[in-house]
């Protein structure tokens, strides 16, 4: 505003230096001459005005434009923020449950340990999805036999006995099972 300010000071003192030297050359030109210059000082000064007016606008506008302009790349980077912790999240979800599936399958006693254990050494395609689960979970077994079970099973292997016959469900098998452990509560 000091530059507006000075600019209509320079005009002013400008326009009073040749206002006198005008005055002299006015009394030489008669009355359609002064006139004339009368109506180009006055348009001059007009246009002086509307230019000053027009800057303003002009000054106006691309302060309001500067401050949509911000707003908006604002609410771009605020967009962008909540996408990126979107999937950061998606991928997470989508680590643990195929960290669960994988561990699970090999007896894991307890998956969230495992995927504590291997979180950190996942890596993801581009939808988001881990692709190395199964190896850093075989990895894992090796490296921390106790997060994991033997297989299921009987502890011979699953020999059975050559006395056991093939029983079909329901009494009959109730009724093996019962004769079995007489006989062996007899043998002790």
């Amino acid at each position: 505003m000091t530059d507006t300010t000075t600019t209509t000071d320079q005009s002013a003192d400008r326009d009073g230096q040749q206002d006198d030297q005008h005055q002299n050359q006015n009394d030489e030109l008669g009355e359609k001459g002064q006139a004339a210059i009368k109506a180009e000082r006055d348009a001059r000064k007009k246009a002086e005005r509307d230019l000053k007016s027009a800057q303003t606008r002009l000054s106006e506008l691309e302060g309001r434009d500067k401050s949509d302009v911000e707003r908006l790349t604002g609410e771009r980077d605020a967009a962008a923020k909540r996408a990126t912790d979107t999937e950061t999240r998606l991928r997470d979800a989508n680590a643990r449950s195929a960290v669960a599936d994988a561990a699970g399958k090999v007896n894991a006693i307890s998956t969230r340990a495992v995927y504590a254990m291997i979180r950190a050494d996942l890596e993801f395609d581009d939808d988001g999805d881990p692709t190395n689960v199964d190896a850093l979970i075989k990895q894992a077994q090796k490296d921390e036999p106790s997060l994991f079970r033997a297989a299921a099973g009987s502890g011979d292997g699953g020999r059975r006995d050559s006395n056991d016959r093939e029983i079909s469900p329901g009494l009959d098998r109730l009724t093996y099972a019962y004769e079995k452990n007489s006989r062996t509560a007899n043998r002790r």
